[in-house]
């Protein structure tokens, strides 16, 4: 059952979270107004999928009293990652990755060895943006805290769907 601390809580975190992110988005927004670097605005964008996490960090001493960030990371995601899962998914996509590099050239009657690579100093930065936009930056917030609160009072499909449309509308502005 959802005490009504956690409640309020609940409230003041999805405001917050909104609220930062509103306040990222229209400082974006005016970044590319000002035409800043694309790069800028690509960081901009990632800075942004962060406002849930960025909200349980300045609530955190007040959601969690007697923990750490480090051991809220262990509590709501670790126990629940089979390494063994993660690097079977990984290997997998990095096949089918390989299949469809294969296909491409065997489609287009090209020669494997008529693929060029890309320098390692363009795919840094494009690595660096992918690895820390996204999920990364909003399942802390969303599935880590208000997911696994809400699964206190409502049934996991119920609670899935109050955090999907939560987290849909916050989606919205993209």
């Amino acid at each position: 059952m959802l005490e009504k601390e956690d409640a309020r809580n609940i409230k003041k975190y999805i405001v917050l979270a909104y609220m930062i992110f509103w306040l990222l988005l229209g400082l974006t927004g005016y970044m590319i107004f000002l035409k800043v670097p694309s790069y800028i605005q690509d960081i901009m964008k990632n800075v942004c999928a962060w406002s849930p996490t960025f909200a349980v960090l300045i609530m955190l001493k007040k959601l969690y009293p007697n923990i750490t960030f480090k051991e809220y990371i262990k509590i709501n995601f670790m126990k629940k990652i089979n390494p063994m899962m993660f690097l079977i998914s990984f290997l997998l996509q990095l096949l089918i990755l390989v299949i469809v590099i294969i296909a491409f050239f065997l489609i287009n009657n090209k020669p494997l060895n008529t693929l060029t690579f890309i320098s390692i100093s363009n795919i840094i930065p494009v690595f660096i943006i992918t690895i820390t936009g996204g999920a990364l930056g909003e399942e802390l917030g969303w599935r880590g805290y208000t997911l696994n609160l809400l699964q206190k009072k409502y049934t996991p499909m119920m609670a899935g769907l109050i955090v999907g449309i939560i987290w849909g509308l916050w989606h919205l502005p993209l």
